[in-house]
Formats: structure tokens, sequence, C-alpha cells
């Protein structure tokens, strides 16, 4: 089974590291993609466009069995559209 997480905001990278480390078992974690979605000036609409298309090419190239998403952000909105099984791990 391929799994892919996907994390857009620091804060909630924080808190699903601790299952990404388990899942690598390594005390190490860096992305395997990183968007560079971030620039000056850019409002949602801008970073909405951005994600869906990135993360769409991200999910076509990985082929994942299923995406573990943590958050509400719209990175996790650009995964729902993709019509991939998806699982949250959101907790407070």
């Amino acid at each position: 089974m391929k799994i892919l997480n996907v994390v857009g905001a620091r804060p909630n990278f924080m808190k699903t590291s601790p299952l990404i480390r388990e899942m690598k078992r390594s005390s190490k974690i860096e992305p395997d993609y990183d968007l560079g979605l971030m620039e000056p000036d850019q409002d949602l609409f801008d970073i909405t466009g951005k994600v869906l298309c990135s993360i769409r090419s991200v999910i076509r190239k990985s082929k994942p069995s299923i995406v573990l998403v943590q958050g509400d952000t719209t990175t996790t909105f650009s995964i729902f559209t993709s019509y991939t099984p998806l699982s949250s791990t959101q907790w407070s």
C-alpha cells in the first residue's frame, strides 16, 4: 500500500509529524514534494488554484493507495477534489 501524507500548514505538520515519523521509522522528516507555492501578496484564489494543479500532478506521479491529510486547509480541500481515497488525521 502506498500512502501519501499531505500537510499544508506548519501547525498541521507539527501535529502529524509523530505519525509520519513512525511511518518512516526515522527521526528525520523531509518533504518528498515541496510545492513551493508561497508568494507575496497572493490571495486565497491564487493559492487555491496553485494547490489544485500542484496536488493533481503529485497524485498522478505518486499514484497513492490512500492520502492522509491533516487539518482543514486548502491543501485538504484539493485532495478531496482529486477523487483519491482519503483519510483525515485531524484531532484537537
